[in-house]
């Protein structure tokens, strides 16, 4: 077969295939050939059977392009080590210094060079959901209008695969276990193995939930989740005796359920994960913190309307804040933009998203802005407040004037029913109505 054929590339590839067969320690990709070997007297061995079959087929290699015994290496895009592997450090530097996509086409092809490193990124289907968002009913040339929260997802999808995770090397003898979620707009799971007693990550899969899946009930989503990582992780999983952990534990009991399920969608489902495993354990969701992780978004994505300009301003002459900056907390306090190209303001980075310090003239606007846009519940409130902003006190603030919002209050289901007041009749004698009371404890005398 010769080059420029539209076959040839395959056809090279099955040739390589059927003449490096049986050896599991080779991986090949055309001309590319790694041996991966546990020590150097290992590696030897693997180097000769390597070379003689390739001998034995007549194929040629040339020694000026090639490199034996390193500890490291870059191989189709990955740097590998003994350790595990983390995408090539010269390809995560181009896609930091991508540009602002100014047309569709350009956006297609930075969410090409993410998705090339998915299975790195816990909450890629989070993150890159505004971006995805931007490409409906468009054509390639067409403008990008960047909205805040597609500003602030570009800039997310940088910095996540930054710090993408070290994903280790898959040992056969290991106990292995799948734990999965599942929230409104997305599904997500990571495959792991027990090694000395720690759990190590192989792979994450997360993906965006259809329209029609996000009206899922709760179940359905939770199975739907565990449905889609045993299916994407099978080639890993067939086989293998495993556990799947979920943080919804009605799903625990639907292997074991007498009666059907209810709809021909959960018998497909169910059936097709107990081709795997039925062994599904539950886990609280505030220890699940690696799945909740890949189907939630750090913060979910609420964008208030705040002049964070002039909110920088008064940062500098705030005594509150002043007082913060010599005291020390565990806050990291760094002037940082908000977004891309936003104002740079004092904001707390020990979170991974920079919350920004707010003045005390500011708090009760801040606040108004992020409750009014559903009036959650105290805790609610302080969670959603104090994932997006920082000041001193903001928790106990914060309760104070959630629990006294009048429109609360107003549509608060009242679960202790009063009973009206009523008037007694006049009593025709003595005695004839006794009312109790409790006093005390009184002074004795």
């Amino acid at each position: 077969m010769p080059f420029g054929l539209k076959g040839a590339a395959q056809t090279f590839q099955r040739l390589m295939d059927s003449v490096l067969r049986g050896l599991p320690f080779v991986f090949v990709y055309l001309d590319d050939i790694l041996v991966a070997s546990c020590s150097a007297s290992q590696h030897e061995s693997h180097l000769r059977q390597v070379f003689q079959r390739l001998a034995a087929h007549g194929l040629i290699i040339n020694p000026s392009k090639c490199q034996f015994g390193l500890p490291v290496l870059d191989f189709l895009g990955h740097r590998i080590s003994a350790e595990g592997v983390v995408p090539l450090p010269d390809r995560v530097q181009a896609v930091s210094a991508f540009p602002r996509p100014t047309s569709v086409k350009a956006l297609q092809e930075f969410l090409g060079m993410i998705n090339f490193y998915n299975r790195f990124l816990p909450r890629a289907a989070h993150l890159l959901q505004p971006l995805y968002a931007a490409l409906k009913g468009k054509t390639a040339k067409d403008p990008v209008d960047w909205l805040p929260e597609r500003v602030h997802a570009f800039s997310a999808a940088k910095s996540a695969l930054a710090d993408a995770a070290l994903l280790a090397h898959p040992l056969p003898s290991a106990e292995i276990a799948l734990t999965t979620d599942a929230s409104d707009v997305a599904v997500g799971g990571v495959l792991e193995q027990r090694v000395s007693g720690l759990w190590q990550p192989l792979a994450f899969f997360n993906r965006t939930l259809r329209d029609a899946e996000r009206k899922y009930s709760v179940f359905d989503r939770e199975l739907l989740a565990l449905h889609l990582a045993t299916r994407h992780f099978r080639f890993f999983l067939e086989g293998r005796n495993f556990t799947a952990y979920v943080d919804h534990k009605p799903l625990t009991f639907a292997m074991s359920k007498v009666s059907d399920p209810w709809s021909a969608r959960q018998q497909r489902q169910l059936a097709a994960i107990s081709e795997f495993t039925t062994d599904i354990q539950h886990v609280a969701g505030k220890s699940n913190h690696v799945a909740d992780c890949l189907s939630r978004v750090l913060v979910s994505p609420v964008y208030v309307s705040i002049d964070y300009a002039a909110m920088a301003a008064e940062q500098r002459a705030d005594p509150d804040i002043l007082a913060l900056q010599s005291t020390k907390t565990g806050l990291v306090l760094e002037d940082t933009p908000v977004w891309d190209g936003g104002p740079h303001l004092l904001c707390d980075v020990s979170t991974g998203r920079p919350r920004p310090v707010v003045p005390l003239s500011w708090r009760r606007r801040v606040f108004d802005s992020v409750h009014a846009l559903s009036h959650p519940g105290v805790r609610a409130s302080v969670k959603l407040v104090s994932a997006r902003f920082v000041w001193p006190g903001l928790r106990k603030t914060v309760k104070e004037w959630a629990a006294v919002c009048i429109p609360c209050q107003r549509s608060k289901i009242h679960r202790h029913t009063q009973a009206p007041l009523e008037p007694f009749r006049i009593p025709g004698r003595r005695f004839d109505h006794v009312h109790v009371d409790l006093v005390g404890p009184l002074q004795q005398s």
